[in-house]
């Protein structure tokens, strides 16, 4: 997003708009990459050494 010459990124957390969204769904992430938004996904390793 470009204001007044100064550019702000978007952080969408959790993937979500509001409450009602689901966390992380597939149609919101892609939403966010379309508005420029920066996406994090967090995968935790499991005890096999998989995510």
């Amino acid at each position: 997003m470009v204001h007044d010459g100064h550019v702000t990124r978007l952080n969408w957390q959790r993937l979500r708009r509001s409450l009602a969204d689901p966390e992380f769904g597939e149609a919101v992430m892609a939403e966010g990459i379309r508005c420029g938004a920066f996406i994090e996904l967090d995968r935790p390793v499991r005890a096999n050494g998989g995510f």
